[in-house]
């Protein structure tokens, strides 16, 4: 059985987050496990989910999808 993948989608327009998804709803793996309308939303979410990727908006209000992205690899090393 193939593995599901768990992916969070981050960004500040609806329009985009619902053209990914509807681009990517063809592959039966994936699987949008929370939309963030905001970097700080999607780090809430992934600091008590586990997740396997992360689509992300690299110009948001507030935190960036740049400083998002350094935030996780920071908690998250391995």
């Amino acid at each position: 059985m193939d593995k599901e993948i768990k992916i969070v989608i981050a960004d500040d327009h609806q329009m985009f987050i619902d053209g990914v998804k509807s681009l990517l709803s063809k592959e039966k793996k994936l699987n949008f496990v929370h939309e963030a309308a905001n970097a700080e939303d999607a780090l809430s979410y992934i600091r008590k989910n586990e997740i396997d990727l992360l689509i992300t908006d690299m110009s948001m209000p507030g935190m960036s999808g740049t400083e998002l992205t350094k935030k996780i690899k920071q908690e998250f090393r391995k």
